[in-house]
């Protein structure tokens, strides 16, 4: 039963951090859309894109976190 529940503990570490990954991958592409000038572009465009990667790099941070949270409670358990 230790066993089990220290994979799955490390499972969800290892999903975290790659979420974690995900999300400032995706916010570092919508950074790009945000400085790349475009002709058709307006600031409206600009605004969401901002609120975007704003809103990534806090799902990561969370993620972060959470990883670090579990690593804890596996650690704890040795």
């Amino acid at each position: 039963m230790k066993d089990k529940v220290e994979l799955e503990l490390q499972r969800k570490i290892e999903d975290y951090q790659r979420f974690s990954f995900i999300f400032v991958s995706l916010s570092f592409f919508m950074f790009l859309g945000i400085i790349i000038p475009l002709e058709g572009k307006n600031n409206g465009v600009d605004s969401i894109l901002v609120l975007g990667v704003f809103a990534m790099l806090l799902l990561a941070c969370t993620c972060h976190f959470t990883s670090k949270r579990a690593l804890t409670q596996l650690l704890e358990r040795d």
